[in-house]
């Protein structure tokens, strides 16, 4: 485990609120010069506690809606779930696929134009690998309240971002879509490499990005952190509410606001009302948020279930890049 002294969490924190600024400007909000925060940049990547530098894209914007599909296996071999998860990190609408421990043992999320596409994405699975599933459930997420890091700094209010909501899908070309693929991968990619791949001025990509920015098709630049390296894990939990009006919903979002381990809060359509994206130092640091979230909202609380992501084996805000670009 890599240790971190009070420094090195605040690049992290700058990183996690706008990786894409330059060194030289962490550099003045740390204290330290420009040089000694590439090196522990440099260093944070090299010791894989950085994973990769990401940019978080609105997919309602783009005319997405996000499906999240809970699986439990049964009578699977080590090598069978090996592929299975393969065919999932293949799928070129699949951008979130995870391992866990607790009621299930894979959860994926896909993108999809609409319920017809993804009802053929999700058989198509379903019908190779049927036998081995004991359990599904599936839920469509309406929209959800996203985060950066608090937890990095103590007393440091952490970053708001937006995802999902009423679907707006806005008009782009093949170049826009480029660099969408590109951003998405490596938010700190300079702009002349960009305009270098793209055979366009620096100038043109920044504008590109500017009006991207503005169109809140781009929300935020962040980081995929290794969280083993790290010491933190991250647990998903999934809520059912005995009602989901606008004032729970208000409390809700005020009490994930509140705190600084919860990353994610999607609302969803389907076997649950919500679920809760955190991470947390150890399990006592995650038993004591779910006392809290008890106590505050115990009478509406009908269903309440946990899940340890063990390990993700994929995160891309623009999976469906081949399919924009080539059709």
């Amino acid at each position: 485990m890599i240790k971190l002294d009070k420094k090195d969490r605040i690049i992290l924190y700058e990183l996690d609120k706008n990786s894409r600024q330059s060194n030289s400007r962490i550099a003045k909000k740390v204290g330290l010069s420009e040089q000694v925060v590439s090196y522990k940049i440099k260093r944070f990547i090299d010791n894989n506690l950085i994973v990769k530098c990401i940019t978080f894209l609105n997919p309602a914007y783009l005319g997405y809606t996000h499906f999240k599909v809970y699986l439990r296996m049964q009578n699977i071999s080590h090598n069978i779930e090996r592929d299975f998860i393969k065919t999932l990190v293949n799928n070129s609408y699949s951008f979130w696929v995870v391992s866990s421990r607790g009621e299930w043992d894979i959860i994926v999320s896909f993108f999809s134009r609409n319920i017809k596409e993804f009802g053929k994405i999700f058989r198509d699975i379903l019908n190779k690998y049927d036998k081995y599933i004991a359990k599904r459930e599936v839920v469509a997420v309406e929209e959800a309240p996203s985060f950066t890091r608090g937890y990095l700094i103590t007393e440091t209010e952490k970053k708001e971002f937006e995802y999902g909501g009423i679907m707006h899908e806005i008009k782009l070309d093949k170049i826009d879509f480029y660099l969408l693929k590109l951003l998405s991968q490596n938010s700190r990619i300079p702009l002349i490499d960009i305009a270098d791949k793209l055979k366009l001025t620096s100038e043109g990509i920044r504008q590109r990005i500017k009006k991207l920015e503005k169109n809140r098709i781009i929300q935020n630049y962040g980081m995929i952190l290794n969280l083993k390296v790290f010491g933190y894990e991250h647990y998903l939990v999934s809520i059912t509410l005995n009602k989901l009006d606008e004032l729970t919903w208000r409390k809700l979002s005020n009490f994930v606001n509140n705190n600084q381990n919860i990353l994610f809060m999607p609302k969803c359509i389907g076997s649950h009302d919500i679920d809760f994206e955190m991470e947390v130092k150890d399990n006592k640091e995650f038993n004591d948020i779910i006392i809290k979230f008890r106590e505050e909202f115990g009478k509406q609380i009908s269903n309440l279930s946990s899940n340890l992501i063990t390990e993700q084996h994929k995160f891309d805000y623009f999976p469906m890049h081949k399919y924009v670009l080539f059709n």
